[in-house]
């Protein structure tokens, strides 16, 4: 099994990580002191947005303008998944 994998957007506002077959997308917020606190980590948990794969996730990778998402999977199959799209959300552009 491959170790999780971690990507940022460039805003820094939100937090991607793939673990197993899942891709779970969490908030990263300032607290009163101005110190970074991410909202919404529960592990193993899927929560609205988040993303559940058919297969184990090996690896991904954020486009520079944080657009697109490119998902590896195990047996070598590639998703691209649209981002934010004219307020619709997330969205698989291509197997």
């Amino acid at each position: 099994m491959a170790a999780p994998s971690l990507q940022v957007t460039g805003d820094g506002a939100t937090l991607i990580m793939a673990h197993g077959a899942q891709l779970s997308f969490r908030t990263v917020t300032q607290i009163g002191d101005g110190r970074p606190s991410i909202v919404g980590i529960e592990r193993h948990t899927l929560q609205e947005g988040d993303i559940e794969e058919s297969e184990a996730i090996t690896s991904i990778a954020l486009s520079s303008d944080s657009r697109l998402l490119l998902v590896n999977l195990g047996t070598a199959n590639i998703h691209l998944w649209q981002m934010e799209a004219d307020g619709a959300g997330r969205r698989m552009l291509q197997r």
